[in-house]
Order: C-alpha cells, then structure tokens, then sequence
C-alpha cells in the first residue's frame, strides 16, 4: 500500500515480498515486510530469519501500532523493528492510498506465485490474536479470490485463479539440514534407521565388474582369482550391516582401449593450449603436450611432414609435427599427442565410460583404470549426483588396489561413497575453515553427519592423529577417532567397521535412490513411526511418511515420474547450444540438480562463447515426455540475478510462447506457473552473458497426466495393537487415517505398511494412550515437551516434536514462540549473547575500550573509505556479509588487485594491559577463498607482539571475533596502546575493534608500589598507606541527568540526556581518577536536530532553523496544489518533523475522452486520479492504436505522469497496405485504402466483369491487384514538366523515372491532393520518382509537380494552396534557417502562415489587450 501521490523515492507506505537483505545478492533471499511512515526520511526493511523454500505455503502477517513493526511467518514472531513511528499515511492523503497485489504498478518483475487469503485490519493485533483465531473487529478487508472482479488489473494482464491445495497436518515433512545432500542427512530419519532393524533388513545389490582385455582375451586388467577374491572380500566387509553383492563380471575384448592410458581429472582438449595442467602431466601425453617442459625446444621446420615423428616438432603450435607423430604403428600410442586424433595412446575416464556405453540403470558399474593421478585410489559417483545412473555413474578404482592382498578394502571404502558416505575427516580436512558445515564436535549435521564418528583430520595412520595435523586451529588434540573405520585413510590391516550412524544412512540411501540396483521389488519402508495429529475427543488421527521409493525396479517407468495426484514430473533429457564444451556441457544441464550453489561448478551449463552478440547464450533443453506443463523450475547456480534474459517454450505443432523477467537466486530454483493448454517439448533459454550457469531445468505437468493413468498409486496398510474390530488392517490411498474405534484411557499401537507389487517391512510403531497429551494439542507436557503450538510443523519456533528450536523462545499454551534476538527486549537468558536488544556484553571484571584514532596503509586509502569508519562504536544492526556500508565500515581501496599489503593500526584512549581483542566485521571477504588474518598488540614503546596463533581464519558466521591474549608468565607485563591488523584481501571490511582488559588488575601497577604503598583496583593507582582519600567534585551537565556510584578514584558517573536533546558520545560513562571526571571522548548534551522537512512536491522554509520546536513552513510546487489545514510541521523531540496537517497534492485532472476511442477503465470516470495512475481506453472499431504494428491491437493505456499530465494516445484508421501505384487509373476506391473502402476495377477491353476488391477489418485485401494486360504490352509517353528533369530507363508499365528540379537548390513537391490516388502520398510531399501505371499514366502526374521546400522563402509559393512555400517562410516552420529568394524579397517573404507559432501568439497577444481594454 503506497501514497499515489508522491514520488517513489518518497512515498509512504508498506509492502511484503521476498527480496535478499544484501542489494544485489543472488542467494538467501528471504520474505521482508517494509514500513516508511509520513514523519520518516527512509523505509525500514525487516526480514524473517531463513531463506524462503519454493513450492511451499507459508502465513505471513505483519502489524505496526505506530510505533513498533513485527513481521510474524506461520505464527511465529519472526523479527521486530522500533525504527518508525507516527502514521503511515497522513489524513489529508488518505484518498492517495494505492493497494496493490503481486507488485507495485510499474514493477517488471512480479510475484508469481499463489495467494489463497488476504486480511487487512485498521488497527494492530497482538501476537495471540494473529496466531489463534481470526479478529472480525476492525477488519477492513477480507478476501479469498472467489471474485476477482474487485480488483483493477494493473498490467493489463490477467489472473489465473486455481484451486488451493493447502493441506494442514497431510504428513510429516522431512527437511533437508543445511549441510545435508537429501532427506537421508536428516537426523530423525537417521536415528530412525538406526533404532529400527527392520529399515534395517537384508538387502543385495547387483554390481558389474568391467574387465578391460586384449581381443584375443590376453592381458586383462585383473584376474578371475582376483574378482572372487575382491568379492568375498567386499562382502564380508558389508554383510554384518544386512548388506551384500550379486557379482556380475563384463569382460570388454578390445586390444585399442586396453593399450591406453587413462587419465582422471585431464579433459585432452587441454592437451598443447599453453598452459600446464598437472592432471595432464605424463609421458604418454607428452608432458601435457609439451606444456609442461622447463624449456621449449625449438623445431626446424625441415622436419615437418618428413614421415618421422621428431620429439621436438611434437607441439600443437607445429601441428603435431604436422601430422607425423600420429601415423599408425606399433608404438603410435606412445608417440601420438594430438588430443583430436583417434590414435593417441591416452584416453580420460569420461571418454571410457561413453564409448563402453554401460548404464547404471539395473548395477553398480566397477571400472578398473590405471590412471595419471597417483595419489587417488579411486572415485566414486555420490547417490545425489545426477549422473548415478547414466554411463557416467558407478565407481572407479586403481586395478593396483584391486583383489591384491592388503589393499582391497580400497573398493570398500569408495562404494561406502556410493552408499551416501563422506570421509571420516570430512567436516575437517575437507570442509572449509569458517565453513557452517565444520565439525568441531561430533554431530548429524555437520562433517561427514555421524554423530558416532568423532572430529578428526585426514589421517593415514592407526593411531589418532597428532595435533600438529590440524588444519583449521579450531581443536587442539583429537581423541577417540574413527581410524579403524573403512571411511578413513588407514591401511587394510587397521580398517574394519562402519559406525551405525553410516549403516543408517548407508541403508536410507539403498531405499531413496538404489531400488533399481536391489534384487528385490518390494517398496521401501515407510521411515518414521506415525504421529499424532491434532485430534478429536471420540477419536484419533495419525500421519507419516510415505516411503523413500515406491518398489519400481525399471529406473526408466514413468511410473517413478508419477505423483499421487496423476502428475509428472521430469528432468531434461537432453540438451544442445551453440558452442558446446567438455567442461560446463550441455548435458550438465540434463538431469537432476548437483552442481555447487552458488559457484562456477563444472557440473553446470555455461556458454562456450566470448560474446553473447556474435554467437548467442542459450541452450535448448529437450524432455522425454511431452506434457501440458503446469511448473517450470529452472537451477541457476551463477550469476542468477537477472542471468536468465528470457525463456522460450516450444509446443507441439511448432507453436511457442516467450517468457521474459524472470529474477532468480543461485541457492534455490527458479520457480514459474505455467498457463498452457498444449504439450511441451522443450525450453530454449537465453543467458544475459556468458557467465550464468544452468544446473537443471524440471517442468511437472498438470493433474491427472494420461501417461499416469496406468501406474498403481502406493496403498497404505494401517494395523493396530489391539486389530480393528472388523478388518486385520485399515486401507488408504493418502498419508493420513483418522481411527473412531478407540476409548479413553486405552492403550494402542499403530504401524504402517506400504503396498504396491509387493507388501513393505512395517513402519517404526506408534505407542498411544487414547486422552493422553501428545505433541500438537497445544498443551505443553513437561515431561518431554518444551513447547506446543497446535502443530507438527518445524521452523516455526517449535518443532515437530514440540522442542522450542534454536534463537527462539515459547511461551504460553497453546505455545506463542518469537525470535527473541532483536524483538527490543533484553532478557536474562541473552544478557551475554544479544547485541541488539542487550548492547555489547562485557564481562564482569573487565572493561572495552573502542579506537579513537586510526591509521591504514595510505597505498589503499582514498576519501571514500576513511579510515574514520573504524572508529567509535558499531552498528548493531551490523550485518556482515558481501556488500556493507563504506559509512559504517572501513575497507582498504584503491588496490586495482585483490591482495596486496593490506593493513590497519588502532590506537585506544588508555594504556591497559589487554586480555582480548575484538573485531566486528562487516564483510569477512571470503568471495572466492578463505580470507586471512594477523593480529599484533603495539606496545608503549611502540614494539609490536604477534598474537597467537599467528593466522586467523575468518569468517561472519563467527561475528564479533574474539582473539585471546595470552601472555608468557615467564616476561615482563606490557602495555598495548593499539592493534596493527594484517589481512589478505581487500574485501574485507572492519566496522570497529574493541580492547578487551582487566578493571581492576593492572599487574604492572601493582608490581610497581612500594612497600609503603596499596594498589587501589578503583582507580588503578598505587597509593600510599596514610595517603588522603581523592575525591572527585559533583558532577553538573547541561541538559542531563547524571547518576554515580560515588565520588572516590574508580566511581562511575552515567549520563542520560532529558528529552529534546542527545549525546554527541558514544560512550555516556566518566570515571574519577586523581580527582578530576576523564572519559574517552568529550561528552556532552545537544539540542536534537531535525534536518531540512522533506515534503514532496514543495519547497520549505525555516526560518527559525531545524532544531527542537523549531517551525517550518512549505510551499507547493505547480502542478502540486496545496490540500488540508496546514502547510506548517515542527522538529519534535524525536529528531522527526511532525506529520503535516496539509499535503501537496500531484494529481492528473479527470482523463478526457480521445477521438476514435473511449475510457473503458472505470475508475477514471471518477474526477482526478494520483501520479502513477493508468486509464485504460478501446478504440473504436477500424480502429487501432497508433504506431501499432498489430491491427488488431485497439487497447492502449494513459499514464498519469510525474508532472501531472496524462501521456499521449491516439487512435488511427485501420488501413490496408497501399495499392502499388502501377495501378494508378484502373480502380476506383470508395473511402482510399481504410477499413471498408472497396475498390473497383475498370472494365478491361477484353472483359466485362467487374473485380471488386474490399480493405477488411483486419487491415488486408480481399483480394490482389491485377492489371488488364500484361506490363510489357503497355507503356507511358516520356514525362514532361518545366523546371523538372526526368531519368527513365524504360517507359514500360512498372517502369519508374526519377525526378530532380533543374535548379539545384530546389526539391520536386506533388503540390496538391486532388490527383492523389490510393497509394500512401500525401500533398506537399517531396516526390523523387513517377510510376508508370497500367493506365499508361504517370503517378503522379508530372503536372501537378512544383518545385518547393528548398530552405528558400519564394514570394511566389507563399500562399496558401502551395503550403505557404512548404513551410520555408516562417522561422517556426523552416527545416533551416529562414533565407528570402531574392534580397527584394521583403514584404512577399514574411511569414504569412495563420497556423505558424509566431502568428498564433500575435493573434493570442492581439485578444489580450482586447480583453484588458474592455475590462
């Protein structure tokens, strides 16, 4: 809701949407509610605490009682701001309230999701009103779209109206954690695996060995004895965890692949481009095609092409000794390095996997290559990456490894990664420093997300490692760690175990993802146990789950595609673009989603071009199944804001539709409804620019898709303990069942089992006393309850299982939960961790100090990031993120590179012996890499200390950061007067530091006394045992009340400013000390300052200036004009000018009807409408809106601009397309070439017939102009005029002449319209060429040319039939300066036009003073 009638930079109003907090950002978008009140210079923008989930419902409310905003999401209260205060809209401009749905008008990019309800109340609603029930008192307005006809579209677009399919309680939702891949990383469903053997049950997994050979079968890769051996193996690893292997060996016959060596990491595209690649590296690719020499050899030219391969012309850059090197032979494979010749002796695993073309649809593909890469013993294809079951899948392992005695637990290790798990030392060898997925303890949502398998770095040996082998600083010894664990990097001899953490996911994933794999058909097993939904006294309901997969063995079924609610679902199949690439392929693109969020990953789509002018960036992507399409999700991983340019969709019949503005962020998907009635078969999408990258596109089709019609939906058995009376199990199609046959006080058990071909093992069980409290009543049970909300719905405050969740608190029954950092109240329980509601904490014992001067590497400073920044206190709304606020923060700039000698020094207002220093960032500048720092304590004497450890990792998920000072008890103390900070980037950005020290401990004071002499702790001083007590006088401040702990060295004074005035301070403490009241900057009591009133459309005077009750007076600016009682507001005690009684009022006056067209937009029949406002008008019909290239096109809109006036529209005729003028003379029109007019034929000599050709409504002929005789049996006599010199090549009919004046600075002008035909001239226009038409006439007649319009004023054109000479005789009119023909030329060359300008404001002055001399 906005005022209308002011400019946007400064209306008042409100909105909710979903934006990122960070202008610019491309991920963590998050729903924001934003308030600017009438008193307010800027809008206040608050956000809910996480990133919005697509596809997903959510209720959100807002409300403001005039002086606190709350934003609450599904009941919850979410954040809270104090900023704004006073009325949002004034009461004089309450008739410019615009209320807007789905965007602001003018606003490109609109929401495009679904709103199923909205209410709008007058007045504030407290928490437990939102949340409870819904408040009839005071609502203003309530609608559920039934009737959408209340509503004014503001685009000209339309509103699909669909059915709401909001389900409360339908099942319980699974959520993946952050650091999570699938719903196996969830740590309820882990547990459940866990707990429950029978998720736990038997399962087999077919695998394929591929054996490579020679044709003759000599030399395979590995033995027979060795794949038995390497099986028995695998599955007594395996088979104590219910999990065993069906072998299947593929023996592959081909003498060429056995012969290759293969390389893993190394595109041979790379191979000679100049630049050594390390995975390239290898004699049989010649170093990298000679990349990687120390030294370039050169090659004489002599050599090339003399049918010997010679070592030094074997570069690209000599075209592999132009071609030598590649001839077959018996070596060839150790000499050919040309990567696009089909005789190189080196191969890359991808290029194996797709000639040997072995899916992992039905096994688990085993390769065995010996690869370039040394140091890997083999990799493995995750189960969430999309390329699991295509020829890319399946696992690779050094042949070394495999079958050999002592190294075969190498093909263990890398199907546990096939099986969904990480290393051991994941979460900290392998995660970033700083990174929210470190592992600093053992847990289920961090690291490798086996809470039984404890931190630990990679480790070799079988021992824990030292500490020395820690990369991160962030644990100083590991004990207990998973080195006999096959996920670990231990020898065969040390590795025996999987944790039951890794068996429990290893178990999940075999039912999510590997059902094809398995030799059983069976569904999967429903993993949760039921639960409890909110229930009715005489019975209960349960809900769960539905299993992980559906028992479908055929990976390709569309079945697998298939929703209950008869959609499908699927990915692109297939992809092509223009310039295709190994690395960032089209077929990245294909598939489900597994790329990096957020990163240039290689496992996404990028255009292969250096501009997307010349070449295009766009990808076509192709889907197996064409179907009407309902959603359409597109994974833009980089560059996602504004990276998608436009996105065409392709039908069936070759029709297609265009979708443009579509924002997208690159940490969720891009998600759009569709309003189509036709099958689509594939999207063509265009990037803005060759950086944007496409990870997966997935279109789900409309309900009940024919193709679904054939695949039996799961059933679900409900059994009961005590059975039902009349059945063994109840039957449903849907997640949820209501049980009527149940008592009070009665115990039951319930479980759950799914049906498809085959019946799945039983769901964990339900144990329920019918009347007992359960989790969702909204009563909260101490005994293992936290919180109740009235439902099972996690992030929320509460969580499923009725658990108050992290940074929330819940209080009352049915449970109220809020956010509590930041919601304005300071409570006990954050008094040490909230900033924003408690201030920053120190300590009892201590005392901070902020830097009052600072000084930085003057390399990298210029006056937009003054080092000034860094002073003083920080915000604390202090974000820190990417983009920060160079006012409120100090960066180093300047520097043209990203590292470079970047460093600052703060300097604090006392000596002190420091115990900690504190930094708070504002962007930590880990763009691209971790960001590093060092920090040095100045001592006195101006030598500096390196703290330790001497490199800090940071990050603002750890922010303020805290570093301790530890001194050496075995060296003097010393005092710090400042902090030298070293860093690596220029991203990053510091908004303070604080110096941390002991209150009342100054060891080098104390050890300074004397004998005679006592440390007093108060003041720090040393003092003499007969010494008089120092006291300080009262201490007297203008304008403030002034409160003390007493008078001696070391008492406190706090200052509190009466109303009207502020500190100039930051800090409002003084401290006595040797007498006298010191502080560290001046403090003192100001008159609040207002600033100049900003009153749209206005101009404003203060001549009693802009403090406190000063008044100012405003003016409004035409076309404004002043509404109200008042044009005077006053500086309040606020520092805000009070909300006018009076408004300037920009209006746009009543829209008048234009010719040929009339206002169909309702509204604008009602008096003057506000800035911004459109009307909508049809032209009549034959008509269409002007400049239009579309004839049918006759509405248009008006726009009520920033200056008042209405835009500029115009209707125009319809017209057919002129008649080619060769037909001059033989038709005869009733109304020219518009609408309606019909065109005669003149009888031709050898016909009678009439032909009669009509302009339709649609802007075309009936029919075609003919002519009576063919053009080469007919001619025109030469053209002749005076004054005028023709060109013809021909005379015949068709045939053209131009035309030119005979004096050079005159033009040929068709003088008059009564000899225009029905072509498209127009009278006074200048003419270049004749026609001759089958009427053996020119057109136009060279009669009725003159010449004109030559810049020159002629006495003797200067009337009115010959256009008052075309204009050339009147300043206002002339194309050029005003020149008379002739210097005789006085009177006769004056501007004669009544219609010029300079007649029309004589004739307006002349009726002037006639008017003035009548009055």
């Amino acid at each position: 809701m906005v005022d209308s009638c002011s400019f946007h930079e400064e209306r008042s109003g409100w909105s909710i949407g979903i934006s990122t907090p960070v202008s610019d950002s491309e991920r963590n978008a998050k729903i924001y509610f934003s308030l600017r009140c009438g008193r307010s210079r800027k809008s206040t923008f608050i956000y809910a605490h996480s990133s919005f989930t697509p596809n997903k419902w959510v209720n959100i409310a807002v409300s403001y009682n005039g002086s606190e905003m709350v934003l609450f999401i599904n009941k919850a209260k979410i954040s809270v701001s104090h900023e704004q205060i006073g009325d949002i809209f004034p009461l004089v401009k309450h008739s410019c309230r615009i209320f807007y749905l789905g965007g602001a008008e003018g606003d490109r990019k609109a929401f495009r999701g679904t709103i199923d309800e909205l209410s709008l109340w007058s007045t504030a609603l407290p928490h437990g009103a939102l949340a409870r029930t819904l408040v009839s008192s005071n609502l203003v307005l309530k609608d559920n779209f039934d009737d959408v006809k209340r509503w004014t579209m503001a685009t000209g677009r339309s509103v699909e109206i669909v059915y709401s399919d909001i389900q409360e309680n339908s099942e319980v939702e699974l959520e993946v954690p952050p650091c999570g891949q699938t719903i196996c990383d969830n740590p309820e469903v882990v547990l459940s695996y866990s707990n429950n053997w029978l998720l736990r049950t038997p399962k087999t997994i077919r695998y394929r060995i591929v054996n490579l050979m020679n044709d003759d079968g000599s030399r395979p890769t590995v033995l027979h004895p060795q794949i038995q051996k390497q099986h028995e193996v695998l599955n007594n690893a395996y088979r104590p965890y219910n999990i065993s292997f069906e072998l299947n060996v593929a023996n592959i016959r081909n003498t060429s692949l056995n012969s290759r060596f293969m390389m893993f990491g190394c595109d041979p595209s790379d191979i000679g481009n100049g630049q050594c690649n390390e995975e390239c590296k290898h004699a049989r690719t010649g170093n990298d095609g000679g990349d990687c020499y120390p030294i370039d050899i050169a090659c004489d030219p002599v050599k090339l092409g003399n049918g010997q391969c010679d070592y030094e012309c074997n570069r690209r850059n000599y075209d592999w000794d132009a071609g030598d090197c590649c001839i077959p032979g018996n070596n060839t494979h150790f000499t050919c390095y040309n990567p696009s010749s089909s005789h190189r002796g080196y191969m890359s695993v991808v290029e194996l996997k797709e000639i040997l073309r072995f899916d992992s649809r039905s096994h688990l593909n085993v390769y065995l290559v010996a690869w370039t890469t040394g140091d890997m013993i083999g990799v493995a294809t995750f189960p969430w990456e999309k390329h699991v079951y295509s020829v890319q899948g399946g696992t690779v392992v050094q042949p070394e490894t495999f079958g050999v005695e002592g190294q075969m637990d190498s093909l263990v290790h890398e199907i546990g990664h096939n099986f969904g798990l990480w290393h051991v030392h994941h979460g900290v060898s392998e995660v970033p420093c700083g990174d929210q997925c470190l592992e600093n303890e053992p847990s289920m949502i961090h690291g490798d997300m086996c809470a039984d398998t404890f931190p630990t770095p990679k480790n070799q040996g079988c021992h824990d490692p030292l500490p020395t082998e820690d990369a991160c600083g962030s644990l100083t010894a590991y004990k207990d760690t998973p080195f006999r664990n096959y996920m670990s990097y231990s020898a065969d001899n040390c590795s025996s175990e999987f944790t039951p953490h890794q068996t429990a996911r290893m178990h999940c994933y075999l039912d999510l993802v590997y059902q094809p794999w398995r030799t059983s058909t069976e569904p999967a097993p429903i993993p949760l146990a039921p639960r409890i939904a909110p229930s009715q006294e005489d019975s209960v309901t349960i809900i769960w789950t539905p299993p992980l997969s559906s028992g479908i063995n055929d990976w390709e079924s569309v079945c697998n595609l298939c929703s209950t609610d008869g959609s499908l679902t699927q990915y692109a199949v297939n992809a092509s673009s223009p310039s295709p690439t190994d690395r960032w392929s089209p077929q990245q693109a294909t598939g489900s989603p597994d790329a990096e969020k957020c990163d240039s990953s290689t496992r996404a789509w990028m255009p292969n071009v250096y501009s997307c002018k010349k070449k295009g960036c766009r990808i076509d992507l192709y889907f197996k199944w064409p179907v009407i399409p309902e959603r359409l999700s597109i994974w833009v991983v980089w560059n996602a804001v504004n990276g998608i340019k436009r996105i065409k969709l392709y039908f069936e019949g070759g029709q297609s539709n265009l979708i443009k503005d579509l924002p997208a962020h690159c940490d969720m998907p891009l998600t759009s409804r569709l309003n189509v009635d036709k099958n689509l078969t594939k999207i063509r999408i265009y990037t803005k620019d060759q950086y944007v990258a496409i990870d997966a596109v997935e279109v789900t089709s409309s309900p009940q898709n024919s193709r679904c019609d054939n695949c039996h939906q799961l059933k679900y058995h409900i059994y009961r303990d005590p059975p039902f009376k009349q059945h063994h199990f109840k039957t449903t199609q849907t997640t949820q069942f209501t049980d009527s046959e149940v008592e009070i006080g009665k115990s039951y058990r319930y479980w759950i089992k799914a049906s498809g071909s085959k019946i799945s093992q039983s769901s964990p069980s339900l144990h329920y006393k019918h009347g007992q409290p359960y989790c969702g009543d909204g009563v909260v049970n101490q005994s293992n309850e936290e919180c109740d909300d009235r439902n099972i719905n996690s992030y929320d405050g509460c969580s499923s299982d009725c658990q108050i969740e992290p940074s929330f608190q819940c209080k009352g029954e049915p449970s109220l939960c809020y956010r509590h950092d930041g919601d304005g109240v300071c409570e006990e329980f954050e008094k040490t961790t909230s900033i924003r509601d408690c201030g920053f904490y120190i300590p009892p014992g201590y005392m901070d100090q902020l830097a009052s001067s600072a000084i930085a590497n003057p390399q990298y400073q210029h006056p937009h990031c003054p080092v000034t920044a860094v002073l003083g206190q920080p915000s604390i709304d202090l974000v820190c993120n990417r983009h920060f606020d160079s006012t409120e923060s100090w960066h180093p700039c300047g520097s043209f590179t990203e590292y470079g000698d970047f460093w600052i020094e703060v300097y604090f207002p006392r000596l002190v012996v420091a115990t900690e220093v504190i930094i708070h960032l504002a962007s930590d500048g880990s763009v691209l890499q971790d960001s590093l720092l060092s920090v040095e304590l100045i001592k006195q004497n101006n030598e500096t200390s390196i703290l330790s450890p001497r490199i800090h990792t940071i990050s603002c998920d750890i922010n303020p950061f805290h570093i301790p000072v530890i001194h050496d008890l075995s060296q003097p103390f010393y005092y710090t007067k400042g902090v030298r900070l070293t860093f690596t980037s220029f991203n990053i950005s510091i908004s303070a530091v604080r110096l941390r020290s002991y209150k009342y401990l100054d060891p080098i004071t104390i050890a300074s006394c004397t004998k005679d002499e006592l440390f007093n702790p108060r003041s720090g001083h040393c003092v003499s045992h007969d010494s008089q007590l120092t006291t300080c006088p009262p201490y007297l401040l203008d304008h403030s009340t002034v409160l003390c702990t007493g008078h001696s060295d070391g008492d406190e004074c706090s200052i509190t400013c009466i109303e009207g005035y502020r500190l100039t301070s930051t800090n409002n403490k003084i401290v006595c000390s040797d007498g006298q009241w010191s502080s560290s900057s001046p403090v003192r009591c100001e008159l609040v300052e207002c600033g100049v009133p900003v009153i749209p459309h206005s101009t404003t005077h203060c001549n009693s200036g802009t403090t406190l009750y000063s008044n100012c007076t405003f003016n409004c600016i035409p076309p404004a004009k002043h509404q109200g009682q008042s044009n005077t507001v006053q500086c309040d005690v606020n520092g805000l000018w009070t909300l006018p009684l009076g408004a300037c009022i920009k209006q746009c006056s009543q829209p008048k009807e234009i010719p040929f067209a009339k206002i169909a937009s309702r509204k604008c029949r009602r008096g003057p409408q506000p800035i911004g406002a459109k009307c909508k008008y049809r032209c009549r019909k034959g008509f269409k809106v002007e400049s239009s290239r579309k004839k049918k096109r006759r509405v248009t809109w008006r726009t009520c601009g920033e200056n008042g006036e209405w835009s500029n529209i115009a209707c125009e005729r319809v017209r057919c397309p002129p008649i080619d003028p060769v037909h001059d003379g033989q038709y005869a029109c009733t109304d020219g070439i518009n609408t309606g007019s019909t065109c005669t034929m003149t009888p031709c000599t050898y016909s009678r017939q009439l032909i009669k050709i009509k302009c339709m409504k649609n802007g075309k002929w009936s029919g075609q102009f003919k002519s009576c005789e063919p053009y080469q049996l007919l001619s025109c006599s030469r053209p002749v005029a005076v004054d005028l010199n023709f060109r013809c090549t021909q005379l015949v009919v068709g045939s053209s002449c131009r035309v030119r004046c005979k004096r050079s600075t005159h033009e040929p002008i068709l003088e008059t319209k009564h000899h225009i035909p029905v072509t498209n001239h127009e009278p006074r226009e200048i003419t270049r060429y004749v026609v001759c038409s089958d009427s053996k006439e020119w057109y136009p007649s060279p009669e009725y040319l003159d010449r004109r319009g030559d810049g020159w004023c002629d006495e003797v054109n200067n009337r009115e039939h010959c256009g008052w000479d075309n204009g050339d005789c009147c300043e206002s009119t002339a194309k050029s300066g005003l020149l008379p023909f002739s210097r005789s030329c006085i009177v006769g060359c004056t501007c004669q036009d009544p219609n010029a300008i300079e007649n029309i404001s004589k004739s307006k002055l002349a009726r002037a003073r006639i008017s003035h001399s009548n009055g």
